[in-house]
């Protein structure tokens, strides 16, 4: 039986972690939970799924919080630190579906926890990896703590990086929806509204995220993740557009081939992927409901417009001659979380994300990275420098 701990239980990840597990009831226990807000809705999902243990834990800041509730009649085991309940329920996986920043802190605290050997940590956090970079990976082998994407683009090219062998390969390629304005006139990305940005033609997900996909900074973030990932040059990413999110990323082997991972959308896939590393077992069984050729799949590819989509190409350059402490991936994540916020409070336009995100990569910061269990006091600390540098409104 794999025992599994869900960070951020209330959030789409974890949503879809408990839909994918509940199928595999016999293979599977979730142990634990954790959220950050709804307290309630926690409680009520733990009592519907058997789940015994929730972390209540504001993953924004390093303060415990106060533990409050409705729902007095319940023998769930509360607790206010998610290193406590990790270190004592010892998992065989944690998901980690939190968001943003607060899902680098979570990610931290995974590393602080006194977990078993070769404990499997399930990212869905874009922010763990891109802003821990170099130096999540070098804990990660220190502790022990294996790091399993769970981005589907990333968890497809996990899985063909190791059925076809990292020696063999010379590029990966990362496919993108291209999002709710891939066909939107260049002249038109003015008018754009927050309802407009909002509507994904394929994922339903999260305000960030959502905007960030609009942008195409949701992929500017994969190109960074992966590069700290699977250790490629920038010059060895490459992005595409697939508009109906059926080929999850391709692999370019030396030999001139290219592989691909095709499913319908679905998040349930990249987290079972990453659970089934403890139980090879699982990998014999239907995940999901597979591609229906006979119903008609259209596998159309185009290049990105890197002037309508200015993100993708500032993304590509915070990792150009990387070094050990380059900051320049975690400014760009701090200040692209900054800059959503004040689109989805109307302070900026839309057009002025972009603007906002270069100026930020400007400024000249003194702080340095240092070790992993630094990185979430250096990201508020960014934060504050940019918010406090940048004034508004912005010319575009």
């Amino acid at each position: 039986m794999i025992k599994v701990i869900i960070l951020g239980i209330t959030g789409s990840i974890g949503t879809n972690s408990l839909n994918g597990i509940s199928s595999f009831k016999n293979n599977i226990k979730i142990i634990g939970v954790s959220a950050h807000n709804h307290l309630d809705k926690a409680i009520k999902i733990c009592q519907d799924y058997n789940i015994n243990s929730l972390c209540y834990e504001d993953f924004n800041s390093n303060e415990k919080t106060c533990l409050k509730s409705t729902n007095n009649n319940t023998d769930i085991k509360l607790y206010s630190s998610v290193i406590d309940m990790l270190s004592f329920l010892k998992p065989d996986v944690i998901i980690n579906g939190i968001s943003s920043a607060a899902g680098l802190n979570a990610t931290i605290k995974c590393f602080q926890s006194d977990l078993k050997e070769n404990t499997i940590l399930a990212l869905a956090n874009k922010e763990s990896i891109v802003i821990g970079g170099f130096n999540l990976f070098k804990e990660s082998k220190k502790k022990k703590i294996r790091i399993i994407p769970v981005d589907s683009e990333h968890s497809c090219l996990y899985e063909l990086i190791k059925a076809h062998k990292r020696k063999y390969i010379d590029k990966l390629i990362i496919t993108a929806s291209g999002g709710p304005f891939l066909n939107w006139d260049i002249k038109d990305l003015s008018k754009i509204q927050i309802s407009d940005a909002l509507n994904h033609p394929t994922w339903n997900m999260g305000k960030k995220i959502t905007i960030d996909s609009s942008t195409l900074a949701n992929k500017g973030l994969e190109v960074i993740e992966a590069h700290y990932l699977f250790n490629f040059n920038s010059d060895k990413i490459n992005v595409v557009i697939n508009p109906n999110s059926i080929v999850h990323s391709m692999v370019l082997c030396k030999n001139g081939q290219i592989y691909a991972q095709l499913s319908p959308p679905s998040m349930i896939f990249p987290i079972l992927n990453a659970i089934s590393e403890k139980d090879k077992t699982l990998k014999t069984i239907n995940f999901s409901k597979p591609l229906d050729f006979s119903d008609g799949i259209n596998l159309n590819f185009s290049n990105v417009d890197l002037i309508k989509f200015p993100l993708l190409k500032v993304a590509y350059s915070t990792i150009e001659n990387d070094q050990p402490n380059n900051l320049k991936p975690l400014i760009f994540c701090c200040a692209d979380e900054i800059a959503v916020e004040l689109f989805l409070d109307n302070k900026i336009s839309y057009l002025e994300i972009s603007k906002y995100i270069e100026k930020a990569l400007k400024i000249n910061f003194m702080t340095k990275k240092r070790t992993l269990y630094d990185l979430f006091d250096t990201y508020n600390e960014v934060k504050k420098i940019i918010c406090s540098s940048i004034s508004l409104p912005l010319s575009v």
